[in-house]
């Protein structure tokens, strides 16, 4: 919803804070051509310790957009696009499409879970009984390829390790060139490559983060449903729950989705890697192949869908039970890569903690030009926050973003009524 929907009166009313162009207590501009903060759609007066933790934190990093969300006993509380710009900039929308990179997976976990609910898949099933992995002339398949199960693929236990070798799904260059193509590479490529080579550890003895294994499930997803993985993803777990704003995201700038943010941020370049024109370009901008990345990393979306999604995880056949004993993704590290800025782990699924079978978990995403949380706390608040820029070039860490707002959460004692949500649709 436009920031233009909302009267100046109505929002003050609405929100108990500023509207464009007011800048809100927390920056003072010198003057009216000097940026401030401007935020967009709707919140409520309690909400104002949210909005301003964010901006604190947007503030010490040089941010300049972000959207965040929040929900409450099931209802949409805050939804906000923030802007640090001057009056008459094009500011970010509750509805603006971020990249959300990483949170791509639990995505794909949940329509795993919908699959083995719906008897067309099973924690036991084996990749090769689904996938045709076929290595390229010459090389042999790692036999042990024949013992990777949907559950090894879910907890990131497979037997790739891209800390001691590479993550495949950045490895185009070398990938293109093995099977004799120029680029964008497809996903076939990736697989035929990854196929020839020797695991890096046998199935199930060890939990590494693997893209690539994520990217095998949305290809596992596709041949038990019959269909497409995006098309399933979107009948079957997007729409049911009124998400309409989760999208397949493009590397290209020219090709991103009407309402998506403008400018992924980023200090780096690479040679692209999604046409054969070798030309230097900024690392969000075809520095990778997103369109490869789909089940892993690929989807666009809004704060107010990944709030929506976090209550997904409140489905009976989602089985937190299954997953407990089956697919101890609690066990996953959360930690940053201090090498690349990616996080080697990041989802946390805790044990129902009451009678009302609640269940924490939180997950972050890291792409060059992105960062992302969502989370749905045991006491079902469930909150997601956007970045177009993660840490480079020194820049503070980001990933505590999740105590701040847990924070400022924790400090509210009284909660708006009403719902934001039915607004969203």
């Amino acid at each position: 919803m436009s920031h233009s929907a909302f009267s100046r009166r109505n929002f003050l009313k609405l929100a108990g804070l500023a509207t464009a162009g007011v800048a809100l207590p927390l920056i003072q501009s010198e003057t009216h051509a000097a940026p401030q903060w401007q935020l967009t759609g709707a919140g409520n007066r309690a909400m104002r310790v949210i909005d301003n933790a964010i901006m604190t934190f947007m503030q010490a990093r040089g941010l300049i957009e972000a959207s965040a969300s929040v929900s409450y006993q099931g209802r949409l509380v805050l939804a906000r696009g923030y802007t640090f710009a001057a009056v008459g900039a094009r500011l970010v929308q509750p509805t603006t499409l971020f990249r959300i990179a990483s949170i791509s997976k639990p995505i794909t976990a949940a329509a795993v879970a919908r699959l083995i609910d719906e008897g067309r898949l099973q924690w036991g099933s084996r990749l090769t009984q689904l996938v045709n992995l076929q290595p390229l002339d010459g090389q042999t398949m790692d036999p042990r390829l024949n013992d990777v199960t949907v559950n090894h693929l879910m907890a990131h236990r497979g037997g790739w390790n891209r800390n001691t070798t590479f993550d495949p799904m950045f490895y185009d260059q070398v990938i293109a060139q093995a099977n004799g193509v120029g680029f964008p590479i497809a996903n076939d490529h990736i697989k035929r490559y990854m196929t020839g080579r020797t695991l890096d550890f046998t199935p199930g003895s060890a939990t590494v983060y693997s893209n690539y294994g994520y990217s095998l499930l949305g290809d596992v997803i596709a041949a038990a449903s019959g269909t497409h993985y995006r098309r399933y993803v979107t009948q079957n777990i997007l729409a049911p729950a009124g998400i309409r704003r989760t999208l397949q995201g493009r590397s290209l700038r020219a090709n991103r989705q009407v309402g998506e943010v403008r400018r992924y941020r980023s200090i780096h370049t690479s040679t692209s890697v999604v046409d054969p024109s070798n030309a230097v370009v900024p690392f969000p901008y075809g520095g990778f192949n997103l369109e490869n990345m789909l089940a892993h990393g690929g989807w666009v979306s809004t704060s107010v869908d990944l709030t929506r999604f976090a209550h997904v995880y409140e489905n009976p056949w989602l089985r937190p039970s299954d997953w407990r004993v089956s697919n101890p993704l609690s066990t996953i590290p959360t930690e940053i890569d201090s090498t690349s800025g990616d996080f080697t782990g990041a989802m946390r699924l805790a044990a129902p903690s009451d009678t009302r079978n609640t269940w924490a978990w939180s997950f972050y995403g890291s792409l060059p030009g992105t960062f992302t949380l969502t989370e749905r706390r045991a006491d079902g608040i469930c909150f997601t926050v956007l970045f177009n820029q993660r840490s480079e070039g020194g820049n503070l860490e980001f990933d505590s973003i999740r105590t701040v707002v847990n924070n400022a959460i924790n400090s509210i004692t009284t909660w708006p009524v009403g719902d934001l949500f039915p607004t969203y649709l």
